[in-house]
């Protein structure tokens, strides 16, 4: 569980949270904070997908090359829908990501850094 956030809702903070939580292959709390920061974050598509994209390209990578593919699909989809109606295509581009990372690159990953 991510604790310390700042009820704020600083966009940073929204947008930081969904990105620890993960990298801590913690798929009910990314989806979370991915709510609230698709509802609260001035221009909430673009920064959001910036931050999946650099995810898929920088912290997945080569485990799995198809996350990269399903980032800019799922940013693809929501420019043809528009943004209010893609929140379903952003959740599933986030828990693509959480069932490709696994266990494994959880403890690679605390590991390393």
């Amino acid at each position: 569980m991510i604790t310390g956030f700042n009820e704020e809702n600083d966009d940073e903070d929204l947008i930081s949270a969904m990105l620890q939580a993960m990298r801590g292959g913690h798929s009910n709390a990314a989806v979370h904070w991915l709510s609230r920061a698709f509802k609260t974050v001035k221009d909430p598509l673009r920064r959001i997908m910036i931050t999946l994209t650099k995810f898929a390209s920088e912290e997945i990578g080569m485990a799995d090359p198809q996350a990269l593919v399903q980032a800019v699909s799922c940013h693809q989809a929501c420019e043809l829908v528009g943004g209010k109606d893609c929140s379903s295509y952003l959740i599933q581009c986030v828990v693509y990501f959480m069932k490709t990372i696994g266990p494994a690159f959880i403890l690679l990953c605390s590991l390393l850094f």
